[in-house]
């Protein structure tokens, strides 16, 4: 769904005129950034919530945009809970490689820095 797509579809369901619900798009677009860039999650209702995850890449401050669906979400796209379950104990956990702790969620047991550069040898690796 594009931004046009979006603006016409809430513009319809609300019975409002399309300036009117852009207007309203634009004014929690300016909410969200005010909130993720205290630090602070912005949760979107019953939708979940977006946050940022810092990442330390190559010697490099990086934030990701992370969204973490609501559970009503994850029920209804059939997301198994299992998975869920795995990834948040491994969250906090220092990667395996360097030793970094992340701040916020971790899926992975090594950090990007790591992935990338094992990716990077195995197709060094590879190619010879």
């Amino acid at each position: 769904m594009t931004g046009a797509d979006l603006i016409r579809a809430l513009g319809d369901d609300l019975d409002i005129p399309r300036s009117k619900a852009e207007d309203i798009l634009l004014a929690i677009r300016d909410l969200a950034l005010g909130t993720l860039g205290r630090g602070e999650p912005f949760h979107l209702g019953e939708l979940g919530f977006l946050a940022v995850n810092p990442r330390i890449s190559q010697g490099k401050v990086r934030a990701a945009i992370i969204f973490q669906a609501a559970k009503k979400i994850r029920k209804a796209l059939n997301v198994p809970e299992e998975a869920l379950r795995q990834a948040q104990d491994r969250a906090g956990r220092p990667c395996k490689t360097c030793g970094i702790r992340p701040r916020k969620i971790f899926v992975y047991d090594d950090c990007d820095a790591c992935q990338h550069a094992r990716k990077r040898k195995e197709r060094k690796e590879a190619k010879q």
